[in-house]
């Protein structure tokens, strides 16, 4: 019962996979993000989190474009271990006092212990450096320049 309930929760984690973004200013024109997900099916909806977060700084910045400078995977994977479960066979006989003989019936059964659990877990993250740019300072039309208008799909432009 115990193992079909970790399933399940494992199951509804996984598909209610999620990603998550933060930024940090390291000068007036460039930021480090870091994006995570929960697992390694998660790694579009991360790519998606960091260029949204990127293009929001960008826009928030007042800036126009930005390029990213450098990417980084620093996802960590493990394994995590969940104890076995310790079944008894029979429960203590509780007697009040003044009546206890000390026989095999006061005394609780035997017990059953399950084998460890063990399971790999990956955590999904990605640290990217970005520069952004006014108009003006680069050309738009170079490769690898995002439009943070593209990439959140609005017409609302920074100066």
């Amino acid at each position: 019962m115990m193992r079909e309930i970790r399933s399940l929760i494992a199951c509804a984690v996984l598909v209610a996979g999620c990603a998550s973004s933060a930024s940090t200013m390291v000068s007036n024109d460039t930021a480090v993000i870091s994006a995570w997900g929960t697992g390694l099916e998660d790694k579009p909806r991360v790519l998606k989190a960091t260029l949204t977060e990127a293009a929001n700084l960008t826009r928030a910045h007042l800036y126009r474009y930005f390029v990213i400078l450098k990417s980084e995977d620093v996802s960590t994977t493990g394994i995590r271990t969940t104890p076995g479960q310790t079944l008894r066979n029979e429960t203590a006989h509780d007697r009040g006092l003044g009546t206890t003989t000390f026989t095999a019936p006061e005394s609780a059964g035997a017990s059953f212990t399950t084998p460890d659990e063990t399971e790999l877990y990956v955590r999904l993250r990605f640290e990217t450096t970005i520069r952004m740019y006014r108009v003006g300072e680069i050309d738009p039309t170079q490769k690898d320049v995002f439009d943070p208008d593209a990439i959140l799909g609005s017409v609302t432009t920074a100066p």
